[in-house]
């Protein structure tokens, strides 16, 4: 999908004004994998994904969304597809 910026800042595609959007963990589909593997507490997933048991606290509880590092450690770490654990929500 191409983006053009228009003369008021806008980004368009197709002619209509962009929607905003976010990524977001599916929180019980993170915790379920990392049940699976054995990890049912931050700190035993902070030491499977290689991520700080903080911030996946936050992340887990929606106060902060994940990150390039946090998104990709998860995907290469569970080997888990995007789509498994991940979804890209409009905002308002």
């Amino acid at each position: 999908m191409v983006l053009a910026q228009t003369k008021n800042g806008l980004a368009q595609t197709h002619g209509r004004a962009a929607m905003a959007a976010t990524i977001t963990l599916r929180a019980d589909r993170f915790t379920s994998i990392l049940t699976e593997r054995g990890a049912n507490t931050n700190v035993a997933a902070a030491e499977i994904l290689g991520i700080d048991n903080g911030t996946i606290s936050r992340v887990r509880r929606g106060k902060s969304e994940p990150g390039p590092r946090f998104i990709a450690q998860t995907l290469v770490n569970l080997a888990v597809t995007f789509d498994e654990v991940f979804a890209v929500e409009e905002v308002a």
